[in-house]
């Protein structure tokens, strides 16, 4: 029997998941079944002709430097620095808020990124390494 990619879409709760999501979930536990079905643990994988659904390709668009000045003059002239130094340097929201003083070298022209600020699930801020090097 063939499952509808709809009904793989959704948890029991009835919540519909980005197809994205469900592919990456699919991509997991599909190989984790071979095993299982190699292995003689399970009869057959309940991954066997399950339809997905497409990937939609969004749209971007690509923020230019007339942007960046109408958001920087849009925004509290406090923030504005922060849209001019995220935008200018590629930063992340998280690593331009946790910038300080100390991170900046004025005499070599360098700008250190050392922390970010990311939400527990609580929605409380947390300091803590940058994403990436």
């Amino acid at each position: 029997m063939v499952n509808s990619w709809s009904s793989v879409t959704k948890r029991r709760t009835g919540m519909q998941l980005a197809p994205a999501t469900v592919n990456r979930t699919y991509g997991t536990l599909r190989p984790a079944f071979a095993y299982a079905v190699t292995a003689r643990l399970v009869g057959k994988s309940p991954c066997h002709d399950v339809k997905l659904p497409r990937k939609v390709r969004k749209v971007c668009h690509v923020v230019g430097p007339e942007d960046v000045q109408a958001l920087a003059e849009a925004i509290d002239i406090r923030y504005s620095v922060m849209v001019w130094v995220g935008a200018l340097l590629g930063l992340r929201w998280g690593e331009v808020a946790a910038l300080r003083v100390t991170d900046l070298d004025l005499v070599g022209g360098q700008l250190e990124v050392r922390r970010t600020i990311t939400r527990d699930e609580h929605g409380r801020p947390l300091i803590g390494p940058p994403k990436s090097e």
